[in-house]
């Protein structure tokens, strides 16, 4: 792909928004939904449906992450071009597919362990398959079987948002859903075979409670081989998660699990156990500009004595992303935007209020308080560029302002500003971080 310039992608990116119509997302939270009764046409050869998806996305950091996950203090631009075809083969399958052209450009990167070796601008572009799957449908639609490279994930991202190779199968009767998978991380990324191999074996059954409630337990086995750093491992989680919406002003969010499993340490096995609670409440005003206020809470064990052969830490899945919108309007990471940290020997307290300021426009507005539940030097999932000391629990506060703009299914924009003010957990001297974000989506489908 390096004889496609940078120059070349950001003109087509540039040009292309003019020409576009109406479409949902390509894929992302509901994909299970709008996929729900694409096979059983009639039979016959049939056109594909193709769908085109334009994204942009800038950004500007201090002691943050850039948009590949490298340490930045300056300025990165993102550019994809998603292309996704869905074929019909016959009366209930349908084959699916998705590729995205993503350019990276970094202006002004620093390296995270010394702030005046600077390194030169970066400028990468990649070709990568997103999804390639086929889907065979019963005759009577309630259950599902994909093969092949798919999207598999909850609604707030919590255990599971990932694009997966292997086998999902669902089924569906009443207010009951059955979704069961066995899935490896991406085998080829990049054009190259991963050396780390994850095998993940997925249990989830959903209980509609109403019209727009769900409770959702799940299971989660991952079974890891040892690699570079990271120590073979097997662990299970056990969860619950529940979005429950008893009217339109009054809801609320809950995430419960707990992990056991084995690691090896040398010669010996260590113990994994840990627990997990994630809950938030959000209540609407009937007022001018609708405002909806939020309280969440989230808690995760840690573990000071690691050396005992236990470790008490709870960690996510490492297939989650932590995405949610509170109020119904607006997603965005809402453990902080900053930070956006994995939930692990960490307690995090939000208080938020959103408001849809205009027709189109809305606004959400969200403080966090962090403390770590046991002291330690690493700050778990972190997006941060330095790590905390361990001598104390206050990791600190942030302050996220997001802002979207919906003018059709068409074109989304988001624009995210967060700051984080560090606290005693960290070195004296360590400097506020902040970051800005712009997001634009644009989509094109065909034939309509």
């Amino acid at each position: 792909m390096k004889a496609l310039s940078t120059l070349s992608l950001w003109l087509v990116l540039l040009a292309g928004p003019a020409s576009l119509s109406a479409q949902t997302e390509i894929a992302g939270t509901g994909d299970d939904e709008r996929l729900r009764g694409t096979a059983g046409r009639a039979i016959g050869w049939q056109g594909p449906e193709i769908e085109v998806e334009l994204q942009l996305e800038a950004q500007r950091a201090r002691r943050q992450e850039a948009l590949d996950g490298e340490a930045l203090e300056g300025t990165a631009l993102q550019g994809d071009i998603r292309l996704g075809a869905r074929q019909s083969l016959g009366r209930r399958v349908d084959l699916e597919g998705e590729v995205r052209l993503r350019s990276r450009r970094l202006f002004e990167s620093r390296d995270d362990d010394d702030d005046d070796d600077r390194d030169d601008d970066a400028d990468d572009t990649e070709l990568e398959l997103r999804r390639l799957f086929v889907q065979i449908e019963s005759p009577d639609r309630t259950s599902r079987l994909r093969f092949g490279r798919q999207k598999i994930d909850d609604d707030l991202a919590w255990y599971v948002d990932e694009d997966l190779d292997g086998l999902r199968y669902t089924h569906e009767r009443g207010f009951v859903r059955v979704d069961l998978s066995l899935t490896r991380e991406s085998w080829v990324e990049a054009g190259e075979e991963r050396d780390d191999i994850v095998y993940n074996a997925l249990a989830a059954v959903r209980l509609d409670a109403g019209k727009r409630s769900k409770w959702i337990p799940w299971v989660l086995h991952r079974s890891e081989e040892a690699f570079a750093d990271e120590r073979a491992a097997e662990t299970t989680w056990l969860g619950l998660q529940g979005i429950v919406r008893i009217d339109d002003t009054f809801g609320y969010w809950l995430n419960a699990a707990t992990r056991f499993g084995t690691e090896e340490r040398g010669d010996e096995d260590r113990a994994l156990r840990g627990g997990a609670l994630d809950l938030g409440v959000t209540a609407r005003l009937a007022l001018p500009f609708e405002p909806a206020f939020t309280l969440g809470f989230a808690h995760a064990t840690g573990d000071d004595d690691r050396g005992d052969g236990d470790d008490l830490n709870f960690r996510q899945t490492g297939l989650h992303a932590n995405e949610y919108a509170p109020n119904g309007r607006n997603r965005f990471r809402y453990l902080g935007e900053v930070i956006d940290p994995e939930l692990s020997n960490l307690e995090v307290i939000t208080v938020g209020v959103g408001a849809e300021l205009a027709e189109r426009w809305d606004a959400d507005i969200a403080y966090h308080r962090y403390r770590q539940v046991r002291n330690d030097d690493a700050l778990r999932g972190s997006d941060l560029s330095f790590d905390p000391t361990g001598d104390e629990d206050e990791i600190g506060s942030a302050l996220d302002l997001v802002l979207g703009y919906e003018r059709s299914d068409a074109l989304d924009v988001l624009g995210v500003i967060g700051l984080f003010e560090p606290g005693e957990a960290f070195a004296d001297g360590a400097e506020l971080a902040w970051v800005v974000r712009l997001a634009l989506e644009w989509n094109l489908a065909f034939p309509r």
